[in-house]
């Protein structure tokens, strides 16, 4: 997200707040008044002025601020760009959750060849799949729906666009915080991570006591079907889908919070060393001794 002067903010608000009380007073104010059929008198009755100018002042902060996201010096064009592909989805199907609404535009997103994901993440934007998409996934959807259950309310699309004459193929995959994810089923099956208070992004938890990311422990049911699958590699994309090309690194080397030295060793607030034991597709669950300060 760009960086908007918060002085500047300000001082819009401030000039828009002055120029509204001119326009509506010694400018313009009797003939608004004729015109909305209102007297000095009712106004000073009926309206409270510090909740008026309040609100008004601070709608006119909050409009500044989002003038400043798209029109600055230094424009978020792609910020702009994705908030307005949301919407459409979410005009498109009103019941999608923030994480679905995440997954679908990954999911349906253009694999670009020769960037690897941490350059270009899912890929370039779709908006012609993703409202396609949008229009297929159920509307009765609630936290009460058990992972698993179906999500479309018809058979799966071609996952693939024709855009002006071009074709190209979704990406049929999704970006979590250290890893990522593929499968059809993350689009035709209800994944326990749509749900409204779930982090795509904060660690995957894929049945008991398996945890994929950061080492936040959801709860203590499945969040993902067994029909999708988690690689701990990072890939340089050939153009197909996320999945295909070559490995750039692998997710086993990762120094933040702590030290992620391989995939059975991690250096943090307490120290856990492991063997490792590979239970499927990339994803191993430590079996060593866990050692905490």
């Amino acid at each position: 997200m760009p960086a908007v002067s918060l002085l500047a903010t300000l001082v819009a608000t401030v000039l828009g707040f002055v120029l509204g009380a001119l326009w509506y007073g010694p400018l313009f104010g009797t003939r608004w008044m004729a015109a909305a059929g209102m007297t000095l008198e009712q106004i000073r009755r009926d309206v409270n002025p510090a909740k008026t100018y309040g609100a008004t002042f601070v709608l006119g902060l909050i409009a500044s601020y989002v003038f400043g996201l798209y029109l600055g010096p230094n424009p978020g064009r792609a910020f702009a760009i994705v908030a307005g592909a949301a919407a459409i989805l979410l005009e498109a199907n009103p019941n999608l959750t923030p994480n679905m609404v995440k997954m679908i535009l990954m999911y349906t997103a253009q694999s670009l060849a020769k960037f690897n994901m941490l350059e270009q993440g899912a890929g370039e934007m779709n908006v012609e799949g993703a409202v396609r998409l949008a229009k297929l996934v159920r509307t009765d959807l609630s936290s009460a729906t058990p992972t698993g259950a179906p999500l479309l309310r018809a058979s799966a699309p071609t996952p693939k666009s024709t855009i002006a004459g071009q074709t190209v193929t979704w990406s049929q995959g999704v970006v979590f915080k250290y890893n990522w994810a593929k499968g059809s089923e993350l689009i035709t099956r209800y994944q326990g991570i749509y749900d409204l208070g779930v982090l795509i992004s904060d660690g995957v938890l894929i049945n008991d006591g398996v945890l994929i990311s950061d080492g936040v422990l959801i709860s203590d049911v499945s969040k993902l079907t067994n029909g999708v699958l988690i690689s701990d590699n990072i890939m340089i994309s050939n153009g197909i889908t996320m999945s295909d090309g070559l490995v750039f690194m692998t997710s086993g080397v990762l120094i933040g919070d702590g030290v992620l030295i391989s995939d059975g060793v991690v250096v943090a607030d307490g120290v856990i060393v492991s063997d490792g034991v590979i239970v499927s597709d990339g994803v191993v669950v430590a079996d060593g001794v866990v050692v905490a300060d």
